[in-house]
């Protein structure tokens, strides 16, 4: 196994994707064709939506009905994994193909640098009209004065509209696209991008809901509930919703609060709360293809559908997305390409950073060199390559990990408050896969990625999260969502 030396920060590292075979019968070729018309592009992102929470991912609650029925005439790409746990990152490798950290991302501060191409300004050289509506302010995680902004004719960041008791509402996301889609011009083809955070926590000021932290229109929140309403408080003095649990996530990383502390049952009641806002942006999301539908424009519009991370309920070390395991870089991709429809489940682990480079080649444009990720068009898949995940938000965030996954292993280098020093975990994403392995073996094979791992991010180790200070608006908007005090 070779690595990249430390000073090349992942440059050597290809995303490895792809599979064997075509998206259709037809394959890449058809996409830029002579004379071909180029397909209108809709890439929706769910924010915070776990692949496993999906029933087309095998999910037994009935949270994703519009979901499970466009699964049914898509690809769906049964193995996706985001670089980190967080948005920021992830997006940018979604609209640039490339690996966040080679994009220079490494904490809460960081931005998508001028000089790394944003699909968005690919398909304007080829004649796109774009627009892009995100649940995020511009200094926000999917802000403009990150860099997303690039290459869209109109870029609106949320809460688009008036009305309604939440911040982040998949509704009027919603609402707003098909609004530009009414304005646009009819002879250009169009990319359209979402971004909904309705899936997202959220801090609330509920109290009849119990502070729930993941609340939607009252005739959601107890979708999945057994008694109706949630009956455990998700609470503590001035800590309501999102920063109660960031709170809990200090505590636990610390040692002041044990797992124990909180039993199966209120674990439970809080994925069922979040089921519930999966439940209605999949609705919402059935209002937006029975629009195009209506308009016309479904038959002549490739949809991707993905999310950018996934959410924790206790399984391992914490709530929310501030750690690195498999549930949380484990994301869904559907896509649906009405000139070849079909249903197909593609087992071959892929990445975020195959999003872009798969759009250009729908419209017919291939990848510039520096993006790493791959075309999910193209036939075959190269060697699987060694790839870093990580989570790095702040010098203060109480956890930090960086991961090598190499087929069906992670190496985890990670630690919390509590420890005081990074400790090393050897974990199998694909327990079927590993467990041929025997223990000399199992702990060889440790020994050499962890040495792998700490050559490509001994320089990040090296160096403490970022410190500097963060624009106002986007201290605002960190502090509005619980992430900072």
């Amino acid at each position: 196994m070779r690595f990249a030396p430390p000073g090349a920060l992942l440059a050597g590292l290809v995303a490895f994707a792809g599979l064997v075979g075509s998206i259709g019968p037809a394959g890449a070729e058809t996409a830029g064709a002579p004379g071909a018309v180029a397909p209108n592009v809709l890439l929706i992102s769910v924010d915070t939506l776990r692949a496993d929470h999906l029933g087309c991912y095998g999910y037994p609650r009935a949270t994703s009905p519009v979901l499970d029925a466009l699964a049914e005439r898509s690809v769906r790409f049964a193995d996706v994994h985001a670089p980190t746990p967080w948005t920021l990152p992830s997006h940018a490798a979604m609209l640039t193909g490339r690996h966040p950290l080679e994009l220079g991302i490494l904490d809460k501060a960081g931005r998508i640098p001028d000089a790394a191409a944003t699909v968005a300004e690919l398909l304007r050289a080829r004649g796109y009209q774009s627009a892009a509506f995100v649940d995020s302010g511009p200094g926000g995680n999917v802000g403009a004065s990150r860099g997303f902004a690039r290459g869209f004719d109109v870029f609106e960041h949320g809460p688009h509209g008036g009305g309604g008791r939440f911040q982040h509402d998949a509704a009027r996301t919603v609402d707003a696209g098909l609004a530009w889609l009414a304005k646009r011009d009819p002879a250009r083809p169009f990319f359209l991008f979402l971004h909904t955070k309705s899936v997202h926590a959220a801090p609330v000021d509920d109290p009849a809901a119990g502070f729930a932290p993941y609340t939607k229109p009252e005739s959601y929140v107890a979708r999945f509930l057994p008694g109706g309403k949630p009956s455990f408080p998700w609470s503590e003095g001035e800590l309501r919703g999102q920063r109660y649990l960031f709170e809990v996530n200090r505590r636990l990383s610390d040692g002041r609060v044990a797992k124990a502390a909180f039993p199966p049952a209120q674990r439970e009641e809080l994925a069922a709360l979040y089921d519930a806002g999966v439940y209605y942006v999949d609705e919402q999301l059935g209002r937006l293809f029975a629009a195009l539908e209506a308009q016309g424009l479904a038959a002549g519009t490739v949809v991707l559908v993905t999310s950018d991370h996934g959410e924790a309920f206790l399984e391992r070390e914490f709530f929310l997305h501030q750690e690195l395991f498999h549930a949380l870089i484990h994301v869904p991709l559907l896509l649906h390409d009405p000139r070849r429809p079909e249903a197909r489940v593609v087992d071959r682990t892929v990445h975020l950073e195959d999003v872009a480079p798969t759009i250009l080649a729908l419209a017919g444009a291939s990848a510039p060199a520096e993006m790493t990720g791959r075309s999910l068009l193209a036939d075959g898949a190269p060697p699987s390559a060694p790839r870093v995940t990580y989570f790095r938000f702040a010098k203060d965030a109480g956890y930090e990990a960086y991961g090598l996954e190499d087929g069906p292993w992670l190496l985890l280098h990670e630690k919390t408050a509590r420890d005081g020093a990074f400790r090393s975990e050897l974990v199998a994403l694909h327990p079927a896969e590993a467990a041929a392995l025997d223990p000399a073996a199992r702990a060889a094979r440790e020994r050499t990625m962890r040495d792998g791992l700490l050559a490509q991010v001994g320089g990040i180790l090296a160096r403490p999260p970022e410190e500097k200070a963060v624009e106002p608006e986007r201290l605002e908007e960190l502090r509005a969502l619980g992430y900072v005090e």
